[in-house]
């Protein structure tokens, strides 16, 4: 099971595009950012070796999504 499938997203299915964007940070520390609508709703980092950026990205982006009520906005990732 993959990072994303570990999270319940309601109705919202992955990006297609997100593995493809995160085959390169797998294992990687870094900073991260998540977006919603027009604004930063989280910024975080992966400094350790057992959750690389990630894997982290998409642990916080699943704590975040639910505190926003409007389902319609955007959301992002910046690494």
């Amino acid at each position: 099971m993959g990072v994303w499938e570990r999270f319940f997203w309601g109705n919202r299915k992955k990006h297609r595009d997100l593995d493809e964007m995160f085959k390169n940070f797998s294992g990687r520390r870094g900073v991260y950012f998540i977006g919603c609508g027009e604004k930063i709703v989280y910024i975080g980092q992966s400094i350790g070796s057992t959750m690389g950026i990630a894997q982290r990205s998409i642990e916080s982006l699943a704590n975040c999504y639910h505190r926003v009520d409007d389902i319609t906005l955007p959301w992002s990732i910046g690494l």
